[in-house]
């Protein structure tokens, strides 16, 4: 039950808190720093050369900036896995909201619950992310088919029968 309150608040926060802009930044920067350290470290493991992540918040004609990464060597081959790697910490989200359920005291419950919700807002990528991707269609593509073909080779062995069918 207290899981649950810690989620809708932290969700009430994330919606509400956009209203005053620089409470916000403050209270999601542990997001931030977590969702462009992605980008980073999947940049530097597909060659795309980033320079250090920038996380100081700044103003654009669209709309806030809270931190980016960029990169010299975007190509075909890097651009999906860069633009698409805070998805990276949905694993993490799930593995701090279980560690909640083994917790003795409310305040560790609190705490793996909060660390929870830092990394799956972290984990949403952002609208630059997806048109950043988008610029290269082929590669999209590319990546796309590599994930339905993995997800065919190990979601398929286990619908098959253990034994064969009588006949």
């Amino acid at each position: 039950m207290l899981n649950l309150l810690i989620i809708i608040c932290i969700y009430w926060v994330y919606k509400y808190s956009r209203r005053w802009i620089y409470v916000h930044l403050f209270l999601f920067f542990p997001a931030t720093l977590a969702h462009e350290l992605m980008h980073y470290v999947v940049a530097l493991i597909t060659f795309g050369k980033p320079k250090a992540p920038y996380l100081w918040p700044r103003k654009t004609e669209l709309g806030w900036v809270a931190g980016h990464v960029d990169c010299q060597r975007l190509t075909a081959f890097n651009v999906v896995p860069i633009a698409m790697a805070p998805f990276v910490l949905l694993p993490l989200a799930y593995w701090c909201y279980q560690q909640s359920h083994y917790s003795v005291s409310t305040q560790q419950v609190a705490l793996w619950i909060i660390a929870a919700g830092i990394c799956f807002i972290g984990a949403i990528p952002s609208r630059h992310d997806f048109k950043l991707m988008f610029r290269f269609p082929i590669s999209v593509l590319l990546w796309g088919a590599i994930c339905l073909v993995a997800s065919w080779l190990y979601i398929e062995p286990k619908i098959r029968p253990l034994t064969p069918a009588l006949q």
